[in-house]
């Protein structure tokens, strides 16, 4: 009997290697221009969904395990069953909803100025009644595909969202260092400080729209995002 994941490759390398996307594991990629477009399973023992997006090489991407939008939520379905034994249609459904949903936004999404336009009309459409504004502006990809395009309001917007929420995070740690203080804590609160302040200056680089700063940071992003892109890999952490 073949596998869940077998069974997903076959049907999605038939559909999408032809278009040129690579398997790396459970995801199937494609870059295109200054994006890469991803597919990936997602499951269980008992169901299983699929995740797709559109990324800027700009994030960097250093990782291929891509949570993004869940065909099955936006199907208003439950995740699909694959329990007991695996039947040779299981994947018609998920198929039909990554044709319906999914590539569209894919053919569309061709750089990051075109990626933006589709993700924000496609969060809009789909997540609306589920997720506040708030939470849909603050997006990091959003951010930096409008500093890709050189458009500092819609990154002040972006960004601004986002160090909202770093900043109760901020007052967060600090309330609960006031309570206990322990040297795996101590840790935890620097690492989180580094990244804290390089939002800070990002921000203060975006207010000053200083496009030298994020032309550096972009290319040195694209620059990560291709060499990974070339040979995936498990991602190595730091820590």
């Amino acid at each position: 009997m073949n596998s869940l994941s077998s069974h997903y490759k076959n049907v999605f390398g038939k559909e999408l290697v032809p278009l040129g996307f690579h398997l790396y594991k459970k995801t199937f990629y494609r870059v295109i221009n200054d994006v890469v477009q991803t597919i990936m399973l997602r499951k269980t023992e008992t169901n299983f969904t699929l995740d797709f997006d559109v990324i800027p090489l700009c994030l960097p991407v250093d990782d291929l395990y891509c949570e993004g939008f869940d065909l099955a939520n936006i199907g208003k379905r439950w995740w699909w069953d694959c329990y007991g034994e695996i039947g040779e249609d299981i994947f018609a459904e998920p198929l039909a909803f990554f044709r319906q949903y999914a590539f569209p936004v894919f053919e569309r999404s061709i750089d990051s100025s075109t990626a933006y336009d589709e993700l924000v009309n496609f969060k809009n459409t789909y997540y609306a009644s589920i997720v506040n504004d708030e939470v849909r502006v603050a997006s990091y990809y959003l951010f930096l595909m409008s500093v890709k395009v050189n458009d500092y309001e819609k990154a002040h917007r972006h960004l601004s969202a986002i160090m909202r929420k770093w900043d109760e995070a901020y007052q967060y740690k600090l309330a609960e260092r006031e309570k206990e203080v322990t040297p795996a804590m101590n840790l935890a609160f620097e690492r989180f400080m580094v990244q804290y302040r390089q939002r800070q200056e990002m921000m203060e680089m975006v207010s000053a729209r200083n496009a030298t700063y994020f032309r550096q940071l972009i290319a040195t992003n694209e620059n990560i995002s291709l060499e990974y892109l070339r040979n995936p890999r498990k991602r190595s952490r730091p820590y």
